[in-house]
């Protein structure tokens, strides 16, 4: 993934979408999860910044609040994650939503 210069201009399968992360911040201590919540990924949302060729009714930009799964990657820096659309159950236009820091 580092040899690609622009992440937006990838070819996707028709189906799929592809999220910049941002991760929860956690202050103090942290302990390790148990029982339900201990295999889901700690992200606060992604950002939508591709999209396969037969994806409706989400856009690049959307901000996407819950997804089950997704492979994740890491690229320069910053961590990405490629899902089904169709997985997507909670996604937002980026004037519905108020993000904080």
């Amino acid at each position: 993934m580092e040899r690609i210069k622009d992440l937006s201009k990838i070819t996707l399968q028709m189906h799929t979408v592809l999220l910049k992360m941002t991760e929860k911040k956690f202050s103090g201590l942290v302990l390790p999860d148990e029982g339900e919540e201990s295999g889901k990924m700690k992200f606060k949302h992604g950002v939508v910044i591709a999209k396969g060729s037969n994806v409706t009714g989400i856009d690049i930009g959307d901000i996407v609040l819950e997804f089950p799964g997704g492979r994740i990657y890491d690229w320069k820096g910053d961590k990405y994650v490629m899902v089904r659309a169709d997985a997507i159950t909670i996604a937002v236009k980026p004037d519905n939503i108020e993000l904080t820091e």
